[in-house]
C-alpha cells in the first residue's frame, strides 16, 4: 500500500537549506539561494521555503527533520561540505538520519585530483590527502556523492523517506 503522505511523481516541490554562520553575520552574500530558486522554477519546481541555518549540529539536523516532515520532493542544502571544522553538513544529516558516514572511495579520489590540479596552477601548494581534506569522501551511509566541477567537495544525493530526496552542494 503506497504511503498517502509520499510525493507523488507529479510532486516539483523543493525546500532549500543554506548553511553557514558567513551568511548570518553578514560576512557572505547569499547568491546561491537566488540562483537555485531561478533555476528551480524554470524547471517547473515549486519552491516552497528557503531557509539560512547556523552551522551547528541540532539546527542542520532540526531543520531538515521538519523539512522531511512537510514531505517536499527535493531538500537542497548548500554550504557545509568543505575541509574545516565548521563544515557540518553530512556529518549531521548522518547523525540525524540514523545513518553512519563512511568513506567513499570514488570522492576520495575526485578531492585528491583536485588538489593535485591546484598543485599545477600554484606555486608551493601542497597537494597531500590531509584528514582534514579526506573528510570531504565522507558520506552517509546510501547515499551517493556527485563529481564537483567548480570545487573539492563531492555533492552527495541521499533518498532519505519514501519520495523525499535530499541533495548537498
Amino acid at each position: 500500500m503506497q504511503n498517502p503522505h509520499a510525493p507523488t511523481n507529479l510532486d516539483r516541490s523543493a525546500e532549500i537549506f543554506s548553511i553557514g554562520n558567513e551568511l548570518l553575520v553578514g560576512q557572505v552574500l547569499d547568491t546561491n539561494t537566488h540562483w537555485l530558486i531561478k533555476s528551480l522554477t524554470a524547471l517547473g519546481a515549486h519552491v516552497r521555503r528557503a531557509t539560512m541555518i547556523r552551522d551547528e549540529y541540532e539546527e542542520i539536523g532540526d531543520e531538515l527533520q521538519r523539512a522531511v516532515a512537510r514531505r517536499p520532493r527535493l531538500i537542497l542544502t548548500t554550504g557545509g561540505l568543505g575541509p574545516t571544522d565548521d563544515d557540518l553538513t553530512l556529518r549531521a544529516i548522518a547523525l540525524r538520519f540514523g545513518r553512519p558516514l563512511e568513506l567513499h572511495e570514488q570522492a576520495y579520489e575526485w578531492v585528491a585530483l583536485r588538489y593535485a590540479y591546484i598543485a599545477t596552477q600554484r606555486p608551493n601548494f601542497d597537494p597531500t590527502m590531509s584528514e582534514s581534506r579526506a573528510k570531504m569522501a565522507y558520506f552517509p551511509l546510501g547515499s551517493q556523492p556527485v563529481a564537483n566541477p567548480s570545487g573539492a567537495a563531492p555533492a552527495m544525493v541521499l533518498d532519505v523517506d519514501d519520495g523525499v530526496t535530499i541533495v548537498s552542494l
